[in-house]
Parts: C-alpha cells; sequence; structure tokens
C-alpha cells in the first residue's frame, strides 16, 4: 500500500484496516498526494482516499482507477474551530459558509447512503 504520511491521514486510514481485523503493509510513505497519486499510477501499489479524484490521472499522465470500498467504514471527522467568545468577521462567515456547502456537495456527491453525511450546522 502506498499511503499518505500526514498524521491524520496515516491514522486514519490504518484505523479503517483494524476495523475489519486487517494489518496494512505500507510499502510506500509519500508526504504529498501528488506523490501517491504518481506510485499508485506507475504500479508500486494501491492507495486509499478519503475524497474523490479530481481526475483520473496522475501528475506524470498515467491512468488511475477509483475502485469504491463495499463496507461502511468509519468517515473522516471534520470541523472548524474557532474561539467561542468571540465574532465571525464577514468574511470569515462567508469562508466558513462556503466551506459548510462545498463539504456537503462533495458528500452528496461522494456518499448516497446519507448515514455518512451530517449536518454541519
Amino acid at each position: 500500500m502506498v499511503v499518505l504520511d500526514w498524521p491524520m491521514s496515516r491514522d486514519y486510514f490504518y484505523s479503517l484496516f483494524l476495523s475489519q481485523d486487517l494489518e496494512p503493509k505500507f510499502a510506500y510513505k509519500a508526504q504529498s498526494l501528488g506523490m501517491v497519486r504518481g506510485l499508485v499510477g506507475n504500479g508500486f501499489g494501491y492507495s486509499l482516499f478519503n475524497s474523490p479524484l479530481a481526475s483520473n490521472l496522475a501528475l506524470d499522465g498515467t491512468e488511475l482507477k477509483a475502485i469504491p470500498l463495499k463496507d461502511k467504514l468509519r468517515p473522516l471527522r471534520m470541523g472548524i474551530a474557532k474561539v467561542g467568545q468571540l465574532r465571525l468577521t464577514p468574511a470569515a462567515q462567508a469562508f466558513v459558509q462556503m466551506l459548510k456547502t462545498q463539504t456537503t456537495e462533495l458528500t452528496d456527491a461522494v456518499f448516497t447512503d446519507k448515514r455518512f453525511h451530517k449536518a454541519l450546522d
């Protein structure tokens, strides 16, 4: 397996294997999505992504194929942190709203089973 070696991503993907009583074998660790895609595209292994591929091509033009997982697995949790006593500026409020909208649209496009989608409010 080619793993994206970012702390939260690595731990999340590792937990998916453990939840199925499997032990992953990380053959390669990469620090960037482009490197993961390149390694997979050139036959060095497979990888897991928790978001849809924007393109089915690696940066060098090799083709990638997305294969959805069949099991119902724990989704990655995302959040927005802010200081509770402070009000957000209009720009910050607009940014948070844009994140909510984009996340909802992306989630709806990928997860048709609504159990994987939680309201963001």
